[in-house]
């Protein structure tokens, strides 16, 4: 029975969150609606945070503050790290194509010992 003090109806943490929601954003509507339909989806597509919010072990405080990265499933948060993965791979020049040179000037630290290498492009013809 005290388990069930705990867990929340759909209705009680639609209202507890939409209530946090108006504390932050008020009046500004553009942000408001945004931020729940933002919830609304999460909320719908991602399970456990569903049972979480539900079972009162996320409060709707902290759950406002969550970003979209946060909210996402274990699924979509796993093909993003490999995107993520796979750019970083194919951004990274290999030794063999690349050169030192002091023609360019270093945006970052300002010298002019750089390493600069040429990336294959891809046309339409």
């Amino acid at each position: 029975a005290g388990d069930e003090q705990n867990n929340l109806s759909p209705e009680d943490a639609a209202c507890a969150i939409e209530d946090e929601i108006y504390k932050v954003h008020g009046d500004n509507v553009k942000a408001y609606r945004s931020k729940a339909l933002a919830l609304k989806n999460n909320l719908q597509k991602n399970l456990p945070l569903r049972i979480l919010v539900l079972s009162g072990n996320l409060l709707p405080s902290k759950l406002i503050t969550l970003s979209h990265q946060e909210l996402a499933t274990d699924e979509i948060k796993k093909w993003r790290d490999n995107v993520l993965n796979y750019h970083k791979l194919a951004i990274m020049p290999g030794e063999e194509n690349s050169a030192t040179t002091d023609q360019f000037k270093c945006g970052k630290c300002k010298e002019r010992q750089c390493k600069y290498f040429q990336m294959q492009t891809r046309s339409a013809d």
